[in-house]
C-alpha cells in the first residue's frame, strides 16, 4: 500500500510520454497533485477535525458526532468502556 502513490507517479510519467522514454513533466505534475492532496487533507483535518482522532475508533467517533461533535463524549457518558479490552 505505501508504494501505490509513487507507482502512480512513475506510471503517469511513462503513460503520458512523448517521443522520450519518460515524461518528467507528467511525473512532476502527478507528484504536485499528490502533494496537494496530502496538504489539503492536512488542512481540512486541522480545520474541521480532531487531529489526534484521525485513526480513532469508528464507533466512538460516530457516537461523538451524533451527540455534539466530541469523539470523547462516549467516555464521559459510559466510563465503563475504558475497561474493555
Amino acid at each position: 500500500m505505501p508504494f501505490v502513490i509513487p507507482a502512480l507517479i512513475l506510471w503517469s510519467g511513462w503513460a503520458w510520454r512523448d517521443a522520450l522514454r519518460f515524461s518528467w513533466r507528467a511525473a512532476a505534475l502527478a507528484a504536485a497533485c499528490a502533494g496537494l492532496g496530502f496538504a489539503l487533507n492536512s488542512i481540512l483535518l486541522h480545520a474541521a477535525g480532531t487531529p489526534g482522532a484521525a485513526m480513532g475508533n469508528f464507533s466512538y467517533t460516530l457516537y461523538g458526532l451524533v451527540h455534539g461533535g466530541d469523539w470523547t463524549q462516549v467516555i464521559d457518558h459510559y466510563p465503563e468502556v475504558r475497561q474493555l479490552p
